[in-house]
């Protein structure tokens, strides 16, 4: 059991994809902070696209021992 709920458990200072502050990003490379914004509004994109799928009854949801 304590192995299970070690691996469960989720670092406080644990960072996601695009939800990384941007004082923590420490260069002064244009590029590579305008691939960043690019990046995370792409992310942004992609997360409504999927909340939005979630959403349709008409789209056919898989669970477990269902096919």
């Amino acid at each position: 059991m304590a192995v299970v709920d070690t691996l469960s458990t989720h670092s406080a200072d644990e960072e996601y994809i695009g939800e990384r502050s941007h004082s923590s990003i420490r260069t002064g490379d244009a590029e590579m902070f305008e691939a960043f914004y690019k990046f995370s509004a792409k992310i942004g994109q992609i997360e409504k696209e999927i909340e939005a799928r979630n959403r349709n009854p008409k789209l056919k949801k898989l669970e477990v021992g269902n096919t």
